[in-house]
């Protein structure tokens, strides 16, 4: 069987042959933001897809235990199976999020890290996490998965118009100025590990 062979380089976003150029995504759309996030918050489960060490990619679902505005995601994972060996190797991922039954979908691309950070494993810890870590937030393999959003793409259709009331009443309440609400956004963050 053949493999599929790992990347040689990443691809500069100016390569016009791979199609993408970075101006097609907005780095200045905090509405943008704020319903990217919103439609995390209501989908809370995603499918995170990592490169295998043969080239090909893996998905697995998991559940977002936090989102921050900054473009930061977490999630619980074990620092001892696949994913993290996954990612040691090679950090970039891509997270998606699906709700067809009311026509909102995101695919968010960026880069992930296993943490051990016992403060905000404490914070996000519920009871309820058991039934996959018995032991609990002591457990030694628990650890965090952390995601730097560096794009973010969502199609959000039916909230299309309830987003331009609200957009055009806050531009006349506060003489601001009235942006058009799109059903497909494209966000570029400036974030990754430090």
């Amino acid at each position: 069987m053949d493999t599929v062979p790992p990347l040689e380089r990443m691809p500069d976003m100016e390569d016009t042959s791979i199609g993408i150029h970075d101006d097609e995504f907005s780095t200045h759309n905090p509405e943008a933001v704020y319903r990217l996030m919103a439609i995390i918050a209501e989908i809370k489960t995603a499918m995170l897809t990592t490169i295998d060490k043969d080239g090909t990619l893996r998905s697995r679902p998991m559940l977002t235990q936090d989102y921050q505005q900054d473009g930061t995601l977490w999630f619980f994972s074990s620092d001892h199976y696949g994913k993290a060996d996954e990612l040691a190797a090679d950090p970039r991922v891509n997270v998606t999020y699906s709700l067809p039954e009311k026509n909102r979908f995101i695919s968010i691309s960026g880069l992930a890290e296993i943490v051990h950070d016992e403060v905000k494993k404490r914070e996000l810890w519920k009871p309820s996490f058991s039934e996959w870590f018995p032991e609990g937030s002591d457990d030694t393999h628990l650890a965090l998965l952390k995601v730097y959003i560096q794009k973010a793409e969502y199609w959000d259709v039916p909230s299309n118009r309830l987003i331009e009331i609200l957009s055009f009443t806050k531009a006349v309440l506060t003489g601001g100025t009235y942006h058009t609400a799109e059903p497909h956004q494209k966000i570029l963050f400036e974030n990754g590990p430090v």
